[in-house]
């Protein structure tokens, strides 16, 4: 399922944009950065636990958490 994998590494991708402040001209990063996690490597961390720019504490969601909008944590 190639679109699923796309919709999830595009919804990291946002997360990320938003987690470093919304930066202009850095999506090729971000796009980057998501796709190598969705894969497996070690492109930064599995989970959205990066502080967040605003001061709000992380969700801690996992990739597939933000995928599909479940939480399955504790």
């Amino acid at each position: 399922m190639a679109d699923d994998r796309e919709d999830r590494i595009r919804k990291r991708a946002h997360a990320l944009w938003e987690q470093n402040g919304r930066p202009e001209g850095r999506h090729e990063e971000h796009w980057q950065q998501a796709s190598q996690e969705a894969e497996g490597g070690s492109a930064g961390p599995q989970h959205d636990d990066a502080p967040m720019p605003d001061g709000n504490e992380p969700a801690g969601k996992s990739l597939d958490e933000i995928a599909t909008g479940e939480h399955q944590g504790p």
